[in-house]
């Protein structure tokens, strides 16, 4: 019912009937979880006139009855089965005449009738009795009927359905969350044991063999530059000049020449023209020797301010005596400057050239790995570089601050392939690999630690470290432990592992599957790690 008073939800649908039409005095009740009370209701209430000429009847039937009946009309419509009732009934009609039955047994026939009229007084029981007494000339699977209509009355209950919604709702939610988001992570720890030492092996340029490294060689041309600050110096100012007196004291005359050395303690002159100083003479009175005197110009043979000398200094004139020989400067002498520059030095340029072939190499190294062969060691003290167009931004001895010098650099460089070389030294370790133990190529790691190069032969002086690790077969522990506890793996790995070291994690955190392994292999990540 809409309401919990069934009166007024059969006043309601009343209302929708038309004007001025009487209904039966009939109603049949079914379906109603209390049909006794709300039979009572109905039967209580007083009707409006206008609905029923009488107080109506009430009847209850069972929902199996009306299914029973449903069922069997619409298996006769399937069927398009002929009722073979009409024929037998024309002709007990054709046997009456005015009361008198013809060639029957009256009793027969009186029971037969009263049968009739007995079951047309139950119209209910007539109905269903003519559904099922129906007679079908194709049969059906009508328990499989019953069946399918008896689960769907199961559903429409609706005292079964919600919590049924609530059922089919908590186990696709279940299954969700165990598809999509039960996951673990166990990570395995395998023994292994260390095999390292030192070994010397030979090379060849593309060799093919295991038992030698194959070497390749390849150039690489690039145009390269560097840049350094300058280291050279350079003092540059003028020479101080002047002029002196020569004394001579000697009778005969004395040529200086130009270039002649004016010394002054650690001061050095020079003369810048030849001079004749005539000998000596005596006075007139004959009391005193007189010198022959001349005047000569000077300069400094160095630069610098210090050469400024003040007047009525004594110098030495080039080899002679100074007892002899000598000369005064009357005035001071001036002009003399001096200044420091930076230059270009020659080994400025070396420098820079021994740092372009370091680059050189390493660039050569950076190209191998980058574009020339992938997963190779370049042998970068092999490398033989030439540089060729060397352009320099200063000459030497030219002032400046800095100094770039720019090269072509051919680079000549010898690789070998680390794939190849893991191979060669695992062929090297094989017969030191443990029993049950098995070596990948992958865990092995190597150190060149001297090559050298003789013609097209090689010589090489390696550390190597390997890992091997025990053979056990790891695909299948997803497999194993899908669905299991997470109490019962310890055992599970030690028996079929012989695995006793793991550790495990189980997502999400939640009670009744944090301690539950995934059902479902795909959520199950596997990590093996080394021991």
């Amino acid at each position: 019912s809409r309401t919990d008073s069934i009166i007024e939800d059969i006043l309601s649908a009343f209302k929708l009937q038309q004007a001025g039409v009487l209904l039966p005095s009939r109603i049949v009740l079914y379906n109603s979880s209390n049909l006794s009370t709300e039979s009572s209701k109905i039967i209580s209430y007083q009707w409006n006139s206008d609905l029923f000429v009488q107080t109506p009847r009430v009847e209850t039937m069972k929902e199996d009855d009306i299914l029973q009946a449903l069922v069997s009309i619409f298996e006769s419509q399937i069927c398009k089965s002929e009722p073979q009732s009409t024929h037998d009934t024309s002709t007990i009609e054709n046997k009456l005449i005015m009361g008198f039955v013809i060639g029957e047994d009256i009793k027969n026939s009186n029971t037969e009738n009263n049968s009739i009229l007995q079951n047309n007084k139950n119209p209910e029981t007539s109905l269903f009795n003519l559904l099922k007494n129906v007679n079908f000339s194709k049969k059906l699977n009508i328990q499989a009927f019953k069946n399918r209509f008896s689960f769907i009355r199961l559903i429409l209950n609706r005292s079964l359905f919600f919590p049924l919604i609530g059922i089919i709702v908590l186990s696709i939610s279940i299954c969700s969350i165990e598809y999509f988001f039960h996951k673990a992570r166990i990570t395995v720890l395998i023994p292994s044991k260390i095999l390292q030492q030192d070994i010397t092996m030979q090379g060849q340029l593309e060799s093919q063999s295991l038992d030698s490294i194959s070497v390749s060689v390849s150039t690489v041309s690039a145009k390269l530059s560097e840049t350094k600050t300058v280291s050279g110096k350079r003092d540059v100012g003028e020479t101080a000049k002047g002029e002196i007196t020569l004394y001579n004291f000697d009778d005969k005359e004395k040529l200086i020449s130009k270039g002649t050395l004016i010394k002054l303690e650690s001061f050095i002159f020079e003369t810048v023209e030849d001079k004749n100083v005539p000998g000596a003479t005596l006075a007139n009175d004959a009391s005193a020797k007189l010198p022959g005197k001349a005047k000569v110009s000077i300069s400094a043979n160095l630069i610098g301010s210090e050469y400024n000398l003040e007047k009525n200094k004594r110098f030495i004139v080039g080899d002679f005596p100074f007892s002899t020989v000598f000369a005064i400067n009357e005035s001071p002498f001036t002009g003399g400057t001096k200044s420091s520059l930076t230059t270009v030095s020659k080994q400025d340029i070396d420098d820079l050239k021994q740092s372009l072939v370091v680059k050189a190499k390493k660039n050569a190294q950076s190209v191998n790995v980058s574009t020339v062969v992938k997963n190779s060691d370049t042998l970068t003290d092999l490398s033989e570089v030439t540089l060729t167009n060397i352009i320099s931004s200063k000459e030497i001895g030219e002032a400046g601050n800095s100094v770039t010098v720019s090269v072509t650099a051919l680079t000549q460089y010898y690789s070998v392939s680390s794939n190849n070389l893991k191979k060669v030294i695992y062929n090297q370790l094989a017969s030191s690999i443990p029993t049950g133990f098995h070596l990948d190529t992958n865990n092995i790691d190597y150190q060149i630690k001297k090559s050298i190069k003789t013609k097209n032969k090689f010589s090489f002086v390696i550390s190597v470290k390997g890992k091997s690790l025990k053979n056990i077969d790891i695909k299948n522990i997803p497999i194993t432990i899908r669905g299991k506890q997470k109490n019962q793996i310890s055992q599970i790995l030690k028996d079929k592992y012989d695995l006793s070291n793991y550790s495990a994690v189980i997502l999400p955190d939640i009670p009744l599957i944090n301690n539950t392994f995934p059902f479902f292999e795909k959520n199950i990540s596997l990590i093996s790690q080394d021991l």
